[in-house]
């Protein structure tokens, strides 16, 4: 079994990018200098060919597919009411979308909020050490060797800039869930790992209070060898607020993932901070070391967000 591997795979979270965001004055459409033209150059490819259009009078739309099946929760010209709540139809989660994100992983960051005038603010504007851009990209699933073993599967991403892994999703009118990760191709080393249940990664409607817990049974290969490890996700509300990011201020809801991880007798902890925006999706996080303990931490093993 490869702990490396392990360690990689479950330490992600994941999230997607959505079909608006936000500026300082309010909310503003994706054009096509957010998107970026070639997908497939860093993270999380998407076809070229794609008929993905954009122009200053629409939200991001593919007309290439049928978005009423596509996904769950179309939003269509989204407009954040920030009433606290992230409802499944302002998060747009389906093959064809892309997003820019600065991503550190040397840098140092108080996950505590500041209070600014009675809000919490989560600063993460700035440049840290590090700092290298990032596409990430959902993918259509069926052009890969692994579809038949997902039917169920709604994009495909990968998992990190600096791996080719591929995490698999499925989304629903209620959330988002983990199905499983693969490598980019078959072969003597290839990786297939599924997760029984699947992972609750987002549930909807997200609010003050929210919480939820998935117990996880991963098995399968993992650079050709067979694995065999469980998982316990804890995701639960932890603040609102702002977060300001290289690309926009957010409105946002941050919510709190622990996860513990069980090989054989050794058992790993990390945790995650995940701030997700009403019509973006997640726009920020930043993750810990293994085996943190204490909750708000000031030395995390990774930074990202949103970019322009």
């Amino acid at each position: 079994m490869n702990t490396r591997l392990i360690l990689l795979i479950s330490t992600l979270l994941l999230g997607a990018p959505g079909t608006a965001c936000i500026d300082a004055d309010g909310p503003r459409e994706l054009y096509e200098d957010d998107l970026g033209e070639d997908a497939g150059t860093q993270d999380m490819g998407l076809d070229s060919t794609s008929d993905m259009q954009v122009g200053p009078d629409m939200a991001l739309e593919d007309s290439g597919q049928d978005q009423n099946t596509e996904d769950q929760g179309q939003p269509g010209n989204c407009v954040p009411n920030r009433d606290g709540v992230i409802e499944r139809d302002e998060v747009t989660l389906r093959a064809g979308l892309n997003a820019k994100f600065k991503v550190s992983t040397r840098a140092e960051f108080n996950t505590a909020p500041e209070e600014v005038e009675g809000e919490s603010v989560w600063d993460l504007s700035g440049d840290f050490d590090g700092d290298s851009l990032t596409i990430v990209e959902l993918q259509e699933p069926d052009s890969f060797w692994f579809s038949a073993d997902f039917p169920d599967a709604t994009y495909v991403t990968q998992l990190s800039a600096d791996s080719d892994l591929l995490g698999i999703f499925k989304s629903s009118e209620t959330g988002l869930e983990l199905l499983g990760v693969a490598s980019p191709e078959e072969g003597f080393t290839q990786t297939k790992l599924e997760y029984d249940p699947p992972v609750e990664v987002l549930k909807f409607p997200i609010e003050e209070g929210s919480q939820w817990e998935t117990e996880s049974s991963v098995s399968g290969t993992a650079l050709g060898v067979f694995s065999l490890y469980d998982e316990t996700y804890v995701t639960r509300e932890a603040g609102q607020g702002i977060l300001k990011t290289p690309f926009a201020d957010f409105p946002v809801t941050r919510l709190r993932v622990d996860l513990e991880r069980v090989v054989g007798f050794v058992t790993t902890t990390t945790r995650q901070y995940v701030w997700v925006s009403e019509c973006f999706g997640t726009v920020g996080t930043v993750r810990s070391s293994d085996n943190e303990s204490d909750i708000e931490f000031s030395s995390p093993s990774e930074i990202r967000r949103i970019a322009p």
